[in-house]
């Protein structure tokens, strides 16, 4: 399984890593929206994740260009949660919108729900505490 996780936000990109490391899966990282793009168009992937904390104003438009490239469920978190912004993110493309800080149960439960869309053989992450594990 291969996800591209594009930010600026080293703490979040290696929170991923911890997640999906039992799931051997690989975490493509782009620092920012133009390599994402590239890199989405180059790559079959199975989600994407974008933590828009560094983009805020470029995150509608690289959403729409995003869903034009392709089907690849694409995450977004952020720390704005203005319900207007959240809505126009997700018809700009987004299948999911999370506001930071988002509790790891709940981002790996999304993360679970997006995967199970598009691949319902994976394993699925599971948490307890700081223990992930797969079912």
């Amino acid at each position: 399984m291969d996800i591209l996780f594009i930010a600026g936000d080293i703490t979040t990109r290696d929170l991923l890593a911890q997640m999906f490391h039992p799931r051997q899966a690989k975490i493509t990282y782009a620092p920012n929206l133009q390599q994402g793009l590239r890199l989405a168009r180059q790559a079959d992937f199975s989600l994407s994740i974008l933590d828009d904390g560094n983009f805020q104003s470029e995150t509608i438009r690289f959403c729409q260009e995003f869903r034009r490239l392709n089907g690849i469920p694409l995450l977004v978190l952020s720390a704005q949660d203005d319900p207007n912004r959240i809505a126009t993110i997700l018809d700009a493309g987004a299948d999911y919108y999370l506001v930071k800080p988002v509790p790891r149960a709940i981002l790996e439960a999304t993360i679970n729900t997006l995967l199970r869309r598009c691949q319902p053989s994976q394993p699925l992450i599971t948490s307890w505490g700081d223990h992930v594990s797969m079912l």
